[in-house]
């Protein structure tokens, strides 16, 4: 309620000042998106809980479509966590394997940038608690930070990949903690955000208020994506997460290979 009256506050001030329509228009759109976003992760447990939030919005200095999309969104909201079991209300691993499709234009802008690595870790985890993702699996966490050094030379940058999957893990551990969840986070995350859309609207409507996730917006391929993946560590160990073969070791190979030749050459002497 508190954020709600803080954004109630800021329009009226706007609204003193004789705004003209079209600009007035736009913060007043700008205050229900920022309302709706907030009320995906509120927990709205009581009947009076749902009242106080509704009178306050009606009673609001928001424009009456403005008020009409937050109280639809409220009323989403409710309805989702009444169809959920309380044992389902405690996220497990999440899978989001195609995390690269996922990102807005505004996203790889900053992705893409000479910002220190620090600042795009922190970004990225940003748009994981936006769209709900606080607990990805090891593999998970490898695309992201494949897709955060997707830029950069691998053999100059090999011995700080392992630091960045560790700072990953703890500034998302860091922001779940204190981040309140929407009700019900998908556990596998499509390839697709657009069937995010349709599974999980409300995630789906507060992650993007700013602007689209742009499907196939790098220049990498699928088979490209795969390796970038597989050179990233996992388990904050140096092992790999690709779901190739291990790799032989050579001086095995090497010894198998000479004792072969070795008695194929005696048996033809």
């Amino acid at each position: 309620m508190s954020f709600l009256r803080a954004r109630h506050e800021i329009l009226r001030c706007n609204q003193t000042l004789a705004l003209p329509e079209a600009p007035y228009a736009k913060l007043s759109e700008e205050c229900a998106s920022s309302i709706i976003k907030a009320l995906v992760s509120c927990k709205i447990d009581t009947d009076v809980d749902k009242a106080s939030i509704m009178t306050e919005i009606v009673a609001g200095p928001m424009n009456q479509q403005d008020k009409m999309r937050a109280i639809e969104s409220m009323n989403a909201v409710v309805a989702v966590a009444d169809q959920i079991p309380e044992s389902r209300q405690k996220a497990g691993l999440q899978t989001c394997q195609h995390f690269y499709h996922y990102l807005t234009e505004k996203d790889w802008t900053v992705v893409q940038s000479p910002a220190p690595m620090a600042s795009k870790l922190n970004y990225l985890v940003g748009r994981c608690m936006s769209i709900g993702l606080a607990h990805p699996t090891e593999r998970t966490v490898s695309v992201i930070v494949a897709v955060v050094t997707c830029n950069v030379d691998a053999g100059a940058f090999a011995s700080e990949l392992l630091s960045c999957v560790r700072d990953f893990k703890v500034a998302l551990r860091s922001a779940a903690s204190r981040t309140p969840l929407p009700h019900d986070v998908p556990k596998e995350y499509p390839e697709n955000p657009l069937e995010l859309e349709a599974m999980h609207p409300l995630i789906y409507r507060s992650a993007y208020v700013d602007g689209k996730p742009v499907c196939g917006y790098t220049k990498y391929s699928s088979h490209e994506w795969s390796g970038l993946i597989a050179r990233v560590p996992c388990r904050s160990t140096r092992s790999g997460c690709s779901t190739s073969q291990p790799a032989v070791r050579h001086g095995a190979a090497t010894n198998q290979q000479t004792n072969l030749l070795c008695n194929l050459m005696m048996k033809f002497q």
